[in-house]
């Protein structure tokens, strides 16, 4: 993983755009579409009903030493175990060197995590599914809110696609965005290898790691509100809170 994050860490430093995704005009941002959440609503529901069970039988019924150390690999993607250390690194550097850009990068990254991580312990609180090792029958339907189980949505996946769009979107070049999306899906694909989770709590949680990095990029409004803006130099810390017009 090291690698991995030294390869992030030097990407970005070298192909990072403008000013930092902080810089993004208010004439390009755009409202959250609810009738993309519909549709997003939709299409998990659809894979829970018709997918879940199917996918995770398979995996129990055909178990693999090989995939289960592949899952082990990949999922590092989305955890502290890459994000922190490649977060930091743009942080520093921009720090030091005075490239704001990468200071804004590395804020907005941050924002974009804590928000997706709140809303996923949310959604996993409030609905309580169990996750499939846990589930002997494999229905994919047992739900339970507030009793600790924690299936839905999938944090790490949440996490993984928050932290490629926030860095694709700083990057925005065709191959950077393939490369990072190709990172966090292969995450979302080890958790449901793992029976950590099943393909609708991966589905949502890419979802939601998406919209929270649009969301602290500037790029996406909800309500008309935009998230806080950050920033740091060598002065110090600034916060910036706005709202567009309606």
């Amino acid at each position: 993983m090291r690698r991995v994050v030294a390869a992030l860490s030097i990407i970005t430093l070298l192909a990072a755009r403008g000013s930092g995704a902080q810089s993004v005009p208010d004439s390009l941002s755009r409202p959250l579409r609810w009738s993309t959440v519909a549709i997003v609503s939709g299409v998990v529901a659809a894979t829970a009903y018709a997918v879940d069970g199917s996918v995770a039988r398979n995996i129990r019924d055909h178990p693999s030493a090989d995939r289960r150390s592949a899952a082990d690999k990949l999922e590092r993607f989305g955890t502290a175990t890459v994000i922190g250390p490649t977060v930091g690194t743009l942080a520093v550097v921009g720090l030091l060197t005075g490239r704001k850009q990468l200071s804004d990068i590395a804020f907005n990254a941050t924002e974009a995590l804590v928000m997706a991580t709140v809303a996923t312990h949310g959604l996993k609180l409030v609905t309580g599914r169990e996750r499939p090792r846990n589930d002997p029958d494999l229905g994919g339907d047992d739900f339970a809110p507030f009793s600790g189980a924690d299936a839905f949505p999938s944090g790490h996946t949440a996490a993984a696609f928050a932290f490629a769009t926030s860095l694709g979107d700083a990057v925005d070049r065709p191959w950077a965005r393939v490369g990072l999306y190709a990172l966090a899906t292969g995450t979302a694909w080890a958790r449901v290898a793992q029976e950590a989770h099943w393909v609708s709590d991966v589905i949502a949680g890419a979802a939601i790691g998406v919209a929270a990095a649009k969301f602290a990029s500037g790029r996406r409004t909800i309500f008309g509100v935009r998230a806080p803006r950050f920033g740091i130099s060598r002065t110090g810390v600034q916060l910036s809170w706005d709202t567009l017009p309606w």
